[in-house]
């Protein structure tokens, strides 16, 4: 039986005209799911693969219709013509195919070990993105830190270092040579403890001096593994310099109490075993004929116990326990009556230029005092400039110095008046101008100095509240600036001038000795009564009051020590005028000290005769206080 041919034709057409849409259809959804990830070799090779076998589809179906088409146009010669090419289409499809799959294969593993390279690299950008973190997180935490951080390797080169060390050192590069750098030497310091460090693990601290800069650091040095996992060490320095010199200048300063403390108090003594030779060898010279064999001898002595006595005012100058004079004073005037007796002190090849300031503030001060200042600066500048030069001292109005003490370190602040005296001669060292106040430091020749001179200045200065500041460097000259204060409170006065000549006049008053030291309560009470006075005497505060009770009426004057054991003079005096408010008073003392400065004892209403003291002066200071001053 023979089946009919349409159904076949008509499914053969409908059925290849199916596959064109189809094919077309699937390798649309085929880019679209490619495209959706172009790195995903599957998926190319499955869009490739899905193109070869649209395209033998496509192909197959088109060959299907074209032979329909041709059968039905009796053109089957033609088709016949055409089927082997037909067949070649489907065979270069399956070779597509296939080479697909070989292709594949290759691109597969290309990509793999490109996948490869990307997680590699991936991995190293991660690893050099943690270290670049790591190092901006190490440079944040260094460069937030107050202290100098800087690290070395085993080649003493500087690696690293945050902003403060190149705060310290400016220009200061990576790479650089820790000795040349910081120390300013060409070769490794030989002392250097960088191969033991780096060699052991334990931290190590100590304190270091960078010569290239002059700084003084406290510095840590610990041994660490740097990010290259070589050893290196970690520098962590704080720079005390500062610091240490301050330190230095309380030390100093406390120096300089101590000795002055120690001063006032062997003059205290002195002047208490001074005092009675004195009044002893006064009071002898008053009983002898002027020929007697015996007064040049004991002229001798009194001219003895002067020239200790002066030396002992010295002593007392640098401790700043001496009684000084003070008064409204013009410095430019002061030093204008100076300049002759300067002149004459300098050398012939000294030449000396004094400039006054115009209008200078006047300060408080005792003119023989500041005098001695000038002449001690001046004599001092003289020995410094043995082959000549030229001596400077000049005056002027500073409203607001901005320096410190150079003898006790402290910040000079508010108006001042400044004396500067300056010379071009030898110079000081360091270790010269950090002793030159000491009590008899001196780099002057045997006989040539006591080393008493620029302690008295100190000790001078600083009683009237002032201060000091040096400038010096060797062979290029020195200069000393004094600074008074233009706006000051009266220092301790003493109103006093001693009497050479010995007078015994005296009165018939009653007065009350109270004196701890048992020669100069002696010597006090005869030279008392030798002028006609009656006395009462007492050792110690207490024995005192007990004795003004019994003879309250009696008592006219009471002469007291000021320091003494059980009760202080100033104490005495105030509890003995709450029984006699009319009760007249005369301090004595060895010393001037805190105490008396602290109590206002020798304000200008009040009297003081300091030790030693011979009859004149006593009498003088007693018939002062009698005639109503006191």
């Amino acid at each position: 039986m023979t089946l009919p041919w349409w159904p076949i034709v008509w499914i053969d057409i409908i059925g290849s005209t199916a596959v064109l849409g189809l094919a077309a259809w699937i390798l649309t959804l085929a880019w679209q799911w490619t495209k959706a990830k172009r790195e995903d070799a599957f998926r190319h090779y499955i869009f490739m693969l899905t193109t070869a076998i649209c395209f033998f589809a496509v192909f197959r179906s088109c060959g299907h219709l074209v032979k329909q088409w041709l059968i039905y146009s009796d053109l089957r010669p033609t088709w016949e013509a055409l089927a082997p090419f037909s067949g070649a289409g489907n065979t270069a499809a399956f070779i597509a195919i296939f080479a697909f799959s070989i292709y594949f294969d290759n691109l597969l593993q290309v990509r793999m070990q490109v996948k490869r390279a990307e997680v590699d690299l991936a991995a190293a950008n991660a690893t050099a993105e943690a270290a670049r973190q790591g190092e901006i997180r190490l440079r944040t935490i260094f460069d937030g830190m107050a202290d100098v951080v800087y690290i070395i390797d085993e080649d003493y080169r500087i690696i690293f270092f945050n902003r403060q060390m190149e705060a310290l050192l400016p220009g200061i590069e990576i790479g650089a040579l820790c000795y040349k750098t910081l120390m300013g030497r060409e070769q490794r310091c030989k002392t250097c403890a960088a191969p033991t460090i780096l060699a052991g693990s334990s931290p190590v601290c100590g304190e270091i001096t960078l010569s290239a800069i002059g700084r003084t650091m406290n510095i840590l040095e610990i041994p660490i593994i740097w990010i290259n996992g070589k050893k290196v060490k970690l520098n962590v320095a704080r720079d005390v310099t500062d610091h240490k010199r301050l330190e230095e200048q309380l030390r100093h300063a406390q120096k300089m109490e101590a000795i002055g403390t120690l001063a006032g108090g062997v003059a205290h003594d002195l002047n208490n075993t001074l005092t009675p030779i004195m009044g002893y060898a006064d009071l002898a010279l008053l009983r002898l004929d002027p020929d007697a064999p015996l007064k040049p001898y004991l002229t001798e002595i009194r001219h003895c116990c002067q020239r200790a006595s002066e030396l002992i005012r010295q002593i007392l100058a640098f401790s700043r326990r001496q009684v000084i004079k003070p008064e409204q004073l013009n410095t430019s005037e002061l030093i204008g009556r100076l300049a002759n007796m300067l002149r004459r002190l300098l050398e012939e090849n000294i030449a000396l230029e004094i400039r006054p300031a115009e209008q200078p503030w006047t300060v408080f001060a005792d003119p023989g005092q500041l005098e001695q200042v000038v002449i001690n600066l001046a004599v001092n500048a003289r020995d410094a400039m043995a082959d000549g030069g030229l001596l400077v001292i000049k005056t002027a109005n500073v409203a607001a110095p901005s320096t410190t003490c150079m003898s006790c370190g402290a910040a000079i602040t508010g108006p001042h008046l400044v004396i500067t005296v300056e010379d071009n001669g030898t110079g000081m060292a360091e270790d010269v101008r950090s002793r030159i106040f000491e009590p008899y430091f001196t780099t002057k020749g045997l006989h040539k100095g006591t080393g008493l001179g620029l302690a008295m200045v100190h000790g001078i200065v600083h009683q009237h509240r002032g201060h000091i500041d040096l400038n010096s460097q060797v062979d290029r000259g020195t200069t000393f600036e004094i600074y008074l204060p233009a706006e000051n409170s009266p220092p301790m006065v003493e109103k006093s001038d001693p009497d050479e000549t010995i007078s015994m006049s005296g009165g018939n008053e009653t007065i009350l000795v109270v004196e701890d030291d048992d020669q100069v309560r002696q010597l006090t009470m005869t030279i008392l009564k030798e002028a006609g006075y009656r006395v009462l005497s007492a050792s110690a505060g207490k024995e005192a009051l007990t004795i003004l009770a019994e003879h309250q009426a009696a008592v006219d004057l009471l002469l007291t020590d000021v320091i003494m054991a059980d009760m202080d003079g100033k104490k005495l005096a105030t509890e003995m005028r709450r029984q006699r408010p009319d009760l007249r008073v005369i301090y004595m003392s060895g010393y001037i000290d805190n105490l008396i400065a602290r109590h206002g004892i020798l304000e200008p209403e009040v009297l003081f005769i300091g030790k030693p003291f011979g009859p004149a002066a006593l009498l003088e200071k007693v018939r002062e206080a009698i005639r109503g001053k006191g």
